[in-house]
């Protein structure tokens, strides 16, 4: 049967439905070890919060992170929970919380994804945006997260039709207008600086990475082994060469759940506060009215994220066994952009050899030289600025 023409009544004011849906399993796996990621969507104010998931089973908890982040900011309580027939859903523990909290659950038909359209559309277009952004720019597949988290981001600092007052979901929800003025196109080669406690003194100070999204505090970066934070980064955003990480060819495959509902991952932003630092994806909810980073809000991640993202960079350093270490006692990893040069030593060794050769020793053997009339006049000039710079003094012959 067809749905009726009706058109289905939106809410009030912030909180009175939050539409949310999983979508996964994503193959490959996540570098930091993530299958799956679930959106929250404000239907007020069309503000999506995304968190990557590892199982199914986290969907309680990232419920419970979205309901009080969000009523700590509106201070309001969070009225209908609108999702589908899941089995992430419809579990006694999160009956269990709804009911404490007082928040209705409101379940699609089954096999009826058009009922919960506003999660539905945003997975699709999160997913052909993060196809597109990957594609652009050969990114790894493994980065996926990083790109649904980067997506959702710049989704709620665009301009949306679903929003009144024509202003983007972010505005909406923090009444002030979102800063772009740090925005970079995802997948860009960058250069970080090294701060001086990771080098040596001979040590080259950038390192070529990979521009994969935002942090609250500088930008989300890929070093070849794991995302980082650096706030210092040169952008090359006009290049379009292939990706030199590793993976680069394994593709993303999406699948859909029995019910219709399609699954997959999340994050964000912008200013100057660290220097460069392993990045754990913490929520900060900042409060009305202070001048936070935009990308504070919804910048989403879970304990079980941090731990992945550790255990993969001590397997990582275990793997790449560096001899070097720092003062700190940090091993030193030579820049990955060292790997661009082809550096022949022995031909340089040798035409330095024949140049040296060719050198005369003393002023009788030059002027028997074809080339004297060069060697004369670069003779002259020399001496000519010696004299008038006035930087020499007539001694007499030592015996």
């Amino acid at each position: 049967l067809p749905f009726p023409a009706r058109k289905q009544k939106h809410s009030g004011r912030p909180l009175e439905i939050v539409h949310s849906d999983v979508c996964g399993p994503i193959d490959p796996v996540a570098w930091d070890g993530n299958r799956y990621f679930v959106t929250f969507t404000d239907d007020y104010t069309h503000l999506s919060v995304v968190y990557l998931l590892r199982s199914k089973s986290e969907v309680l908890e990232r419920l419970r992170e979205y309901e009080a982040m969000a009523t700590a900011h509106f201070g309001t309580k969070m009225s209908r929970l609108r999702c589908d027939n899941g089995g992430e859903y419809t579990g006694e523990q999160v009956r269990r919380f709804c009911k404490q909290r007082g928040i209705r659950l409101e379940f699609t038909v089954p096999y009826t994804p058009e009922q919960n359209g506003v999660s539905e559309r945003l997975n699709r277009t999160v997913i052909e945006k993060v196809r597109a952004m990957m594609e652009a720019k050969s990114v790894p597949k493994f980065l996926w997260g990083e790109a649904v988290i980067t997506t959702v981001y710049l989704l709620n600092r665009s301009p949306s039709v679903a929003v009144a007052g024509d202003v983007t979901p972010f505005e909406a929800w923090s009444s002030r207008k979102p800063d772009v003025s740090h925005l970079r196109v995802f997948g860009s080669e960058c250069y970080i600086h090294v701060p001086k406690q990771l080098r040596k003194k001979l040590d080259v100070k950038s390192e070529k990475v990979l521009f994969v999204g935002y942090a609250s505090n500088g930008y989300r970066v890929w070093n070849g082994e794991k995302v980082i934070v650096a706030r210092d980064a040169i952008f090359n955003e006009t290049g379009m060469r292939p990706c030199t990480v590793t993976n680069c060819k394994r593709s993303v495959t999406i699948t859909e759940s029995v019910s219709g509902e399609t699954q997959l991952p999340q994050k964000p932003e912008e200013n100057d506060t660290g220097s460069r630092e392993e990045q754990p994806q913490q929520p900060a909810v900042p409060e009305g009215g202070e001048e936070e980073n935009d990308s504070e809000y919804f910048t989403e991640g879970s304990d079980a994220d941090d731990a992945a993202k550790e255990e993969n960079s001590e397997q990582n350093k275990e793997e790449s066994a560096p001899t070097d270490k720092s003062k700190s006692g940090r091993p030193i990893i030579p820049p990955s952009w060292h790997k661009d040069f082809d550096m022949d030593i022995s031909s340089y060794a040798l035409s330095a050899e024949e140049f040296i050769d060719n050198i005369p020793s003393d002023i009788c053997e030059l002027r028997k030289r074809s080339d004297w009339p060069s060697w004369e006049e670069a003779i002259e000039e020399e001496l000519s600025a010696l004299k008038k710079n006035k930087t020499w003094h007539l001694l007499s012959l030592w015996h």
